[in-house]
């Protein structure tokens, strides 16, 4: 797994949201969002938008480039 797919995880068990709820939102599998998780793909530009905002975290964070899940505003 690597750093992007870890911290998905980390941020979405956090918030206590399910691989299905989550995938529900995006209007994909649960398995198509798994897939982010493990790093077997990657969600396209307006997708990872929509994850960040969804968990209520930055791309910095969930990209490794700071430990702050916070978003600026």
């Amino acid at each position: 797994m690597n750093i992007f797919g870890s911290r998905l995880r980390e941020s979405r068990k956090a918030k206590n949201i399910s691989v299905k709820e989550i995938a529900a939102f995006l209007s994909i599998t649960s398995r198509a969002y798994q897939n982010y998780e493990t790093g077997e793909r990657f969600p396209d530009g307006n997708r990872l938008l929509s994850i960040a905002e969804y968990l209520g975290i930055s791309l910095d964070y969930l990209f490794g480039r700071t430990e702050n899940p916070e978003v600026n505003r």
